[in-house]
């Protein structure tokens, strides 16, 4: 199925950036990338079993941070 990311809009945000790591600390970074809206979908496939994390910031019209979501784990199981 679609996996749907979502997080608390911020009212002052022109747009959000996101990062989704595999693992933590520092993690391999699987996606980066900007979205307009809280909100960000990926395709069935894209993220194989184990633990995911992943943060979500607002940007301003300059594309400057506004805001750095907090990190949130994402653990990914696959039916057999």
């Amino acid at each position: 199925p679609v996996l749907r990311l979502k997080w608390r809009p911020d009212p002052k945000a022109a747009s959000y950036h996101l990062k989704v790591l595999k693992g933590k600390d520092p993690g391999t970074v699987v996606f980066e990338g900007s979205a307009p809206k809280p909100e960000s979908l990926f395709p069935p496939g894209f993220f194989k079993q184990g633990s995911y994390y992943w943060r979500a910031s607002s940007l301003d019209k300059g594309h400057k941070v506004r805001r750095e979501g907090r990190l949130i784990r994402l653990e990914v199981r696959l039916d057999e």
